[in-house]
């Protein structure tokens, strides 16, 4: 054992890992507030914990509602992007909070100071959903399994995200409700008939920006039923919706409304789009000829310094993102091959009509770049004519994504980087291919910096700060000074200009009224920015002129304008968007009007187009009525509530305790393991889960049997620690399985009682995935297999060490991946020692990926037999028996041997992942191949922190067809549903 021992653990410890649960951690907790962040997310937490017990204040105020318990906050940046999310249990309710802030150009430009406005948000969810149930029955289940409160959360996603999206702007007086982008976007929409369904509310895909329809729409359909029906009528669908009696959304809303949900949307579409109509029909468009028709999948065209080369992140079939370069020059080829067809068209048939010709001979594509590992393309600059810079996701040592910068020479296709692990978003390169100069949004903190293309030396050259943020910097052509968006709670979003060392030159004049901001980008000379700001709910075009210091709205908004891109010739590529998203357009020219009245400030109070325009509304406006008395079962008239101005906090809220967070707060909660087939016996079994929300600890015991037929019985332990690089695992287990119970099985089987210590370290070496695994074991196995040989007897002692390793290079249309896992096993006193080998090739064309396994394993001597067939759960864990191999489509012990191969063939599609195809042969030296196929679904459900309930589920169902080739063929079906580490 010594000499296995000691290698192993030098292979484990010779190498470079990070997980999230190494980080140094820290626990502030607050009166009714548990915030866990790890030690750079310091300040982030401070202001957190101010901006979540003001929330609590102000809804219980609002509502009279508030949680069963304290909440688990915890504070984290995944991607490096703006995010979060709620998980509503009644009695663990828990909220993740991401550090990263939102862009000018987003839906989210609208907010009072991003830690407020996603806390605010994300608590919504948790008073709205969280509710304990009036049932006390069904609250003191809730309490005890967590699964079972989950159980009861159907409420369809637009009204969960509408309902948190339209308290976020009525209690901050910003938020996507008064967005003007989302104002402009919807009625874009409206003005093309195309608002979604009410079945497309939930929708996250098919639609360009689908996701954002249940929070945009969603809330003001919310809005609009609390104008015209009442706050308190909408209130109380909630209160229903909790009550003794168990309802459904939709039972709730129509036992208050008197009519569905969705025929009420109707008439909000109805209304939406006639005021819509209106609106546009006073507004006079722009004159724009379409130059390039992407169907709407397109984003940050950027025009080459000599002008011939316009670079456009778009998207391919399966709307995944791809860089494409396309020349500037019309597209005679492409208007020719048009007519040619056209011309052959009517030779063959001369009273056929031929095809109108397309609004736009899209110019030729010279070069197109794919993502690698699906790792995002975003943002490209040129360097010079030959060479692009652009951002996409790198990872760190955590695992976690963060915003990097990279070079594409396209004559070569050769791709390097340029940083790592910096967090760098939006850039701009100097006209004399110098330097970048970029954001960098780390642990919540924004500042500009100046990296160095040479070297790689990244410099600050703003002070590093909370709640604010930079945004499309734009050096001027001259190289003198930088042109930046800045956002600030206290002011909104700004338009500076800047020296190229950081520091502040001038603010550009705003149109009186304005809120959202963004897109800047120089005229070829210098003399002039473009920009798009807001006008009532409307996205227009400006220019600001430097020798005149005039300010010239360009559009009026009957269009939704972005990324105007000009041209040395005076025209103006401009992106003008529909339903499908936005295309780009040139324009030629376009009737300038000077701006005669200037913003000192952003605008302050929110509108959104039915409340702008209900002269009388019945109950009067949105931001009114946001106090109701349930108590007194009436409205209380009083100002309108409000969450307090965002800033920046020096300490944490009053009566907040840091501490180190150790092995954080524990929760416990009941697990349910469930399998039925038709070969093995149907085992149900209760235990109980336990762990902190990061998964530094958690644990799991508890028991399983067979309720009918008594065939299977089991007890088991677990408990796994991750703190330290090396993770540390121990598992008991006892079990009795009667093989005689099974379908075609006569005699047999088994019984084992056992331990395992495992010691696991995963790291990575860029697209390398490694895990080295020494697992240390005692086991007693006892019985009959039921195939003429005996298990062994007497007490063992086995070893094994296994390598898994795994190698992946995706792109947009094809992919190559291969996985191995390779172990050795030893038991003590060299009774039998063994070794497993199990390599996988995939690949992947377009949406389908067909993957080719092999497994291949081999046992020395007579005191070990492998034994094929049955499930995994918690009680019969494959690594606590290294001779047990797991096939759930085969009853326990269906062959056994010592020698044994496999060879498996999978085929799935990526919109049906994780559902499967599966063809397997399993074969014993010198007996029948059995060969298995079938469909089957391998599910887990792992969010790597949260609420223990929602970690380490499997689900795996399937349904397969047996053929031995000495048996008759027969069917295979289960089911199989548990919680395994």
């Amino acid at each position: 054992m010594k000499r296995l021992v000691w290698p192993a653990l030098l292979v484990c410890l010779n190498g470079q890992a990070a997980t999230t649960q190494e980080q140094n951690w820290q626990l502030l907790e607050t009166e009714h507030f548990r915030l866990m962040f790890a030690k750079e997310f310091q300040g982030l937490a401070q202001n957190a914990s101010h901006e979540l017990e003001q929330s609590r204040t102000l809804v219980l105020k609002q509502q009279q509602r508030s949680l069963a318990a304290k909440t688990d906050v915890v504070l984290i940046d995944p991607d490096n992007s703006p995010n979060g999310f709620a998980l509503p249990l009644s009695h663990r309710p828990t909220m993740a909070l991401f550090a990263t802030a939102p862009q000018s150009d987003s839906a989210l430009h609208n907010l009072s100071g991003w830690m407020q406005l996603v806390a605010l948000h994300e608590y919504i969810h948790l008073v709205h959903l969280a509710q304990p149930d009036r049932s006390p029955w069904r609250d003191k289940l809730n309490q005890l399994a967590q699964w079972s409160d989950l159980s009861r959360l159907d409420s369809p996603r637009w009204v969960a995200e509408g309902y948190a999206t339209l308290q976020e702007s009525k209690l901050t007086g910003k938020g996507r409700l008064y967005s003007a982008y989302a104002e402009a976007w919807l009625q874009q929409l409206a003005q093309e008939g195309a608002i979604p369904g009410y079945n497309e509310l939930n929708a996250a895909e098919g639609r360009y920006q689908a996701r954002g329809f249940a929070y945009l729409v969603g809330a003001r359909f919310l809005a609009w039923l609390e104008q015209n029906y009442g706050v308190d009528k909408l209130d109380s669908v909630w209160t229903r919706q909790v009550a003794l009696k168990n309802r459904s959304f939709e039972q709730a809303f129509e036992g208050v409304y008197g009519v569905s949900a969705s025929i009420l949307y109707q008439r909000f579409v109805a209304e939406y789009s006639f005021y819509s109509m209106q609106q546009q029909q006073q507004l006079t468009p722009v004159k724009a000829k379409l130059w390039l028709n992407s169907k709407g999948r397109q984003q940050s065209p950027a025009l080459s310094p000599d002008g011939t080369l316009l670079a456009v992140i778009t998207e391919d079939s399966l709307e995944q993102n791809l860089l494409a370069v396309f020349a500037t020059a019309e597209n005679h080829k492409a208007r020719d091959k048009f007519q040619q067809t056209q011309k052959e068209l009517l030779a063959e048939d001369q009273q056929d009509i031929a095809d109108t010709e397309p609004g736009s001979f899209n110019p030729e594509q010279k070069y197109v770049l794919e993502q690698r590992n699906f790792s995002g393309i975003r943002d490209p600059r040129w360097l010079n004519n030959q060479t692009l810079i652009f951002g996409a996701n790198s990872k760190d040592e955590h695992g976690n994504s963060q915003q990097d910068l990279f070079q594409w020479h396209l004559p070569s296709g050769k791709v390097t980087t340029l940083s790592k692990n910096a967090s760098l978003r939006r850039f701009d390169v100097s006209p004399d291919g110098q330097f970048i100069i970029a954001e960098r949004q780390k642990a919540g903190y924004s500042e500009l910096v100046r990296l160095d293309i040479k070297s790689g030396d990244i410099q600050p050259l703003t002070e590093a700060a909370l709640e604010q943020i930079f945004d499309f910097p734009r050096i001027s052509p001259d190289q003198q000074q930088l042109a930046v968006l800045y956002f600030t709670p206290q002011n909104g979003w700004k338009l500076q200009l800047r020296d190229l060392a950081g520091q502040l030159l001038q603010q550009v004049p705003m149109p009186a009224g304005y809120q959202y901001l963004s897109y800047p980008n120089w005229s070829p000379d210098g003399r002039s920015l473009f920009f798009v700001a807001s006008q009532q709910g409307r996205l227009c075009l400006y220019r600001y002129d430097f020798p005149n210091k005039t300010l010239w709205q360009l559009t009026q908004g009957a269009e939704m304008v972005q990324m105007p891109v000009p041209m040395q010739n005076g025209v103006l590529l401009l992106q003008l968007v529909n339903q499908q998203g936005p295309d780009l357009y040139k324009v030629d020219q376009m009737k300038a009007v000077p701006v005669r009245h200037f913003a000192t400030k952003t605008a302050t109070k929110g509108s959104w187009l039915l409340a702008a325009v209900s002269a009388e509304s019945a109950v009067g406006s949105v931001v009114s009525q946001t106090h109701l008395n349930r108590t007194m079962g009436v409205k209380v008239a009083q100002k309108p509530l409000s969450m307090p101005k965002a800033q920046v906090h020096s300490a944490a809220i009053v009566g907040g305790r840091q501490q180190p967070y150790g092995l954080g707060p524990q929760q416990q909660s009941l697990t349910l393991h469930y399998n039925i087939s038709n070969f093995a016996p149907d085992v149900i079994g209760i235990g109980l889960k336990g762990g902190d929300p990061i998964k530094r600890l958690d644990y799991q015991l508890g028991v399983q049997q067979d309720i009918s037929h008594n065939q299977f019985s089991a007890a088991f332990a677990a408990v796994r620690y991750q703190g330290w690089p090396v993770k540390t695992m121990l598992a008991l287990q006892q079990s009795r399985l009667e093989l005689s119970g099974q379908r075609n099985f006569h005699q047999g089987n088994e019984k084992q009682r056992s331990a395992l210590l495992q010691f696991s370290y995963p790291w990575h070496a860029g697209d390398w995935q490694f895990d080295q695994l020494l697992q240390l074991r005692e086991l007693d196995l006892t019985g009959e297999p039921g195939s003429g040989n005996a298990l062994p007897a007497d007490h063992n002692s086995s070893a094994s060490l296994v390598l898994q390793q795994s190698w992946q290079h995706q792109r947009n249309s094809w992919g190559l991946g291969f996985s191995n896992s390779a172990g050795y096993h030893q038991s003590a006193g060299h009774s039998w020692r063994g070794i497993d080998f199990s390599p996988e090739l995939q690949g992947r064309w377009q949406a389908w990926t067909l993957a080719l396994e092999g497994r291949f394993q081999r046992r020395w001597q007579q005191d070990a037999l492998l034994r094929l067939g049955g499930f995994s759960s918690a009680a019969m864990m494959a690594a606590i028996d290294p001779n047990r191999i797991v096939s759930p489509e085969l009853p326990f012990s269906q062959l056994v041997g010592q020698d044994y191969r496999r060879y498996q063939l999978s085929l799935s599609h990526r919109r049906l992942q994780p559902l499967q195809l599966l063809y397997r042969r399993h074969q014993f030296a010198n007996q029948a191949a059995l060969d298995s196929y079938g469909v089957a679904l391998e599910l887990p459900l792992n969010f790597g922190m949260g609420p223990v309930s929602l970690n380490d589920v499997q689900l795996d169902l399937g349904l397969f067809r047996l053929a031995a080739e000495d048996a008759a063929k027969d069917t295979a079906l289960w089911l199989n549903l548990g919680y395994q580490f």
